[in-house]
């Protein structure tokens, strides 16, 4: 319930509407959700490096499952930076996108960023949050939102992304 107020010169009077009878999604459209889990690979290129920091531009190439699409495929891109301070670290991503193809061809663009802890030498974990920039097929037109946490690993250049995707088509 919310209370809404209208005034008087003198005094208030309140009165309860009810939320359900209030259309808080525009146009109408139903908000939906679906979860992928991924694994796969990825490649860094060095782009710049100090005792501190190291600035890659990777790719990342994985296949996945969803809750809705069934079997796809994920390709992304962004810039990777690696933190050192003292025994600590944290890798971060910036500028990336992404499209998810599923087995008909159909494809759901993104853009994201994300951070986290390293937790060894040559293993981290992060967080990761996006958007949904375009897509083609039963989903065109859709809008919202994704968010993901992962691991990933230097040395064999491996990461796994479980991901939640909250949209509106």
């Amino acid at each position: 319930m919310l209370c809404a107020e209208s005034r008087t010169k003198r005094h208030r009077t309140l009165q309860w509407e009810s939320l359900e009878d209030r259309n808080l999604l525009s146009g109408g459209a139903k908000l939906q959700t679906f979860h992928g889990q991924f694994t796969g690979m990825f490649d860094n290129v060095l782009g710049s490096s100090n005792s501190r920091e190291q600035v890659y531009a990777t790719t990342i190439q994985q296949q996945g499952t969803t809750s809705t699409l069934g079997p796809i495929m994920l390709t992304a891109h962004n810039t990777t930076t690696v933190t050192h301070h003292g025994k600590r670290g944290m890798v971060a991503f910036t500028h990336g996108t992404g499209t998810v193809m599923d087995a008909l061809g159909d494809e759901l663009t993104f853009s994201y960023s994300g951070r986290g802890p390293l937790t060894s030498a040559t293993t981290f974990k992060f967080h990761e949050t996006g958007k949904l920039t375009g897509a083609t097929g039963p989903l065109s037109g859709a809008t919202g939102h994704l968010t993901g946490t992962g691991v990933g690993d230097f040395t064999n250049n491996t990461v796994t992304l479980d991901v939640v995707v909250k949209y509106k088509a």
